[in-house]
């Protein structure tokens, strides 16, 4: 059945499959490794652009490709590449935003004892080396950004830069 669809067609269907399910089956395989080493992260970070910059110029060079179907369907198989790998590329980078979302949130639930008490409340999530990082911080209905500078130092222990809203309670923030 697949061999029977022009080249273009089957070009797309790579594409779509390597950027959404390569993508996430990648990202599961790394995170079933547990900690990984930090070499193979940086491997997998640059590999990614890699393969979006080659996907862009195999689907751009494809639509230059004569087709085999004439008229809009010519034309529909010349663009399929790349209508497959911006759909592929929205996909996963939606499905990313909204599962590092739940992971926040998650951690936001998991760190609740952390987080209770008088708001403004903070736990660390990630800290940066040598300094700077991510902190979840309970405050509800105010931005955290507001907050005067000596209770984000206690908060976090530097200044808070930038917030995102978690949920009507929580705030994802950097700080310096």
């Amino acid at each position: 059945m697949i061999g029977a669809l022009p080249f273009n067609h089957r070009l797309a269907i790579v594409i779509f499959l390597t950027f959404t399910v390569g993508y996430f089956g990648g990202s599961l395989l790394l995170d079933w490794m547990g900690p990984t080493p930090t070499l193979l992260r940086f491997i997998w970070f640059l590999f990614w652009p890699f393969a979006v910059i080659t996907a862009v110029a195999i689907a751009v060079s494809a639509a230059f490709w004569r087709p085999q179907g004439t008229g809009w369907a010519g034309i529909g198989e010349r663009l399929a590449p790349l209508v497959s790998l911006t759909a592929a590329i929205a996909i996963a980078y939606g499905l990313s935003v909204e599962l590092a979302r739940a992971e926040r949130k998650s951690f936001a639930r998991a760190h609740s004892t952390e987080l209770g008490g008088t708001p403004p409340q903070a736990v660390i999530y990630s800290e940066g080396i040598p300094d700077g990082g991510i902190a979840i911080v309970r405050l509800p209905g105010q931005n955290p950004e507001t907050l005067p500078q000596t209770t984000m130092v206690r908060l976090t222990g530097e200044r808070i830069k930038d917030c995102h809203p978690l949920d009507e309670d929580d705030w994802f923030c950097t700080f310096d």
